[in-house]
């Protein structure tokens, strides 16, 4: 299986799941139906993330750095809730608060 079909599933996976999460809430949504949804094989999600969890966190992670870039661009002084310029929670970090804000 090359490169070309991985990310397109994996992907469709982020966008169903983040769909079916504002639809139904977490404790609503099944790995099952995710994948159903998706049109992907059962074991997709595993596969891609290795559980639901792992799903939902790459979610917010990947959507959370979107937003935190086009806060960057939109307030480069850093004026987006005080949060200082260049401050970005490191990747795969599960801190809840930025670095430097205890």
């Amino acid at each position: 299986m090359g490169g070309t079909t991985i990310e397109p599933t994996r992907e469709r996976l982020l966008t169903v799941a983040e769909r079916l999460l504002l639809e139904s809430g977490y404790d609503n949504v099944s790995v099952r139906a995710i994948n159903a949804a998706a049109g992907a094989n059962a074991a997709a999600v595993h596969y891609h993330f290795g559980s639901r969890d792992r799903l939902v966190a790459a979610l917010l992670e990947e959507r959370w750095l979107r937003l935190h870039l086009l806060a960057l661009v939109l307030f480069p002084d850093g004026g987006w809730h005080g949060i200082p310029a260049g401050s970005a929670w490191p990747r795969g970090s599960s801190c809840s608060v930025p670095p430097g804000r205890t």
